[in-house]
């Protein structure tokens, strides 16, 4: 279904004339694109079935934004108020990759939100995305050997977060009595 085009001479910039099709937008072809826009059609999936420009389909649907209302998340609050509403797979989705012990970053790396989406939706559902523990300290002990002549060897262990246990050794040197 193509939409009633007609040629248009104009001046450019820089003083010529040119030639550009513009399309006519009728009643019945504004209520096509609404219907469309309703069901789930992207603005290049309507402009190609149109046979008009993407541009000059979403010029429509700002112009009429009454009959093309935004599908973006606006933050709309749930029946009961409490929480904003998410999609529910996006939901089961992260919640699996918080309790895995990914962070927001990640979380929104994986299912495509910006970073500032996915902290908004896990701060609004404490009761999905309980708050992470993190591990206790890294622990060092110390063991020293004394050489003698002021040289003093640290043997400090330290315990990683993935519980491997490694000892480094540090050797200090003395200078003198009262330092």
């Amino acid at each position: 279904m193509n939409i009633q085009s007609k040629p248009e001479t104009y001046i450019t910039k820089k003083g010529v004339p040119a030639k550009r099709i513009t399309f006519e937008w009728t009643e019945e072809k504004i209520a096509l694109a609404a219907k469309m826009w309703a069901e789930g059609f992207t603005c290049p999936a309507i402009a190609e079935r149109l046979g008009v420009a993407r541009g000059s389909v979403s010029a429509v649907a700002s112009k009429h934004r009454h009959r093309f209302p935004s599908r973006l998340n606006t933050g709309r609050k749930s029946e009961d108020g409490r929480h904003v509403e998410v999609p529910e797979y996006w939901l089961k989705q992260a919640a699996g990759l918080w309790m895995g012990g990914a962070n927001a970053n990640k979380i929104a790396e994986v299912t495509g939100v910006k970073p500032s989406t996915a902290y908004t939706r896990i701060a609004t559902r404490p009761d999905l995305f309980p708050e992470h523990r993190l591990p206790e300290p890294v622990r060092s002990v110390r063991n020293e050997t004394n050489l003698g002549d002021n040289i003093v060897i640290h043997h400090v262990k330290r315990t990683y977060v993935t519980g491997e246990v490694h000892t480094m050794p540090r050797v200090s040197m003395l200078c003198g009595e009262g330092r």
